[in-house]
């Protein structure tokens, strides 16, 4: 996929994945994993890029925020709240960081 159809899969995913987590209490966990993944291609596509779209810095931080509140009010799975918070912590540093923050 090229940058264009990563960050609008990425969006795509955002849509699905934060509603079912506030309206039922669970993570879909392939959608969510298929995100990072996203994330990750995505980080390695813009590397050497020295900016990335306002609305993709945008989405990220919003998704972000909110998968962290969701997930301390309405998710129970503590094991499962850890590991996704961190990936996705990771995923959105080296992206925004152009993948600087941590090796992939």
């Amino acid at each position: 996929m090229n940058q264009k159809e990563l960050e609008d899969r990425i969006k795509k995913l955002m849509h699905i994945v934060l509603p079912q987590m506030r309206s039922r209490g669970v993570v879909l966990q392939k959608e969510f994993n298929e995100l990072l993944d996203c994330m990750e291609q995505l980080t390695k596509l813009s590397k050497d890029q020295e900016v990335i779209s306002k609305r993709l810095a945008f989405n990220l931080f919003f998704f972000y925020t909110k998968v962290n509140m969701t997930f301390e009010y309405y998710i129970t799975d503590e094991e499962a709240k850890g590991d996704l918070l961190v990936r996705l912590y990771e995923q959105t540093m080296n992206l925004l960081s152009g993948g600087s923050y941590l090796e992939l």
